[in-house]
């Protein structure tokens, strides 16, 4: 029996290196029978993780979409401040303000 002592509050990038770093060593175990791992269990395994490895994976995907959802959103109030004022530079200075505003709260 293996333990972890992770949590679902680590960052994800640490979740996700960990997950990685579980998966190499459970195939390195199960492939050696001199650990004590059944030869009728040979090339299976189970884990119980409480949905954690998961959750990094899906917190690395929720925070780089976020981000592309962002800048999507500042690309296309660029164009619509541009087609509505008719004004490039309005619209490069309203469009920082939002960027900024953004930033400011991420």
């Amino acid at each position: 029996e293996a333990k972890l002592s992770a949590s679902r509050a680590m960052p994800y990038e640490e979740g996700q290196a960990l997950a990685e770093r579980w998966d190499q060593w459970f195939e390195e175990y199960k492939g050696d029978p001199t650990k004590g791992y059944p030869e009728t269990l040979k090339g299976t395994g189970v884990v119980l993780d409480g949905g954690f490895f998961h959750y990094y994976y899906l917190q690395g995907t929720l925070v780089s979409e976020c981000y592309s959802g962002i800048a999507l959103s500042l690309f296309l109030a660029a164009v619509v401040l541009f087609l509505a004022t008719q004004n490039i530079i309005i619209a490069l200075v309203a469009t920082a303000t939002i960027t900024f505003i953004v930033a400011s709260t991420i």
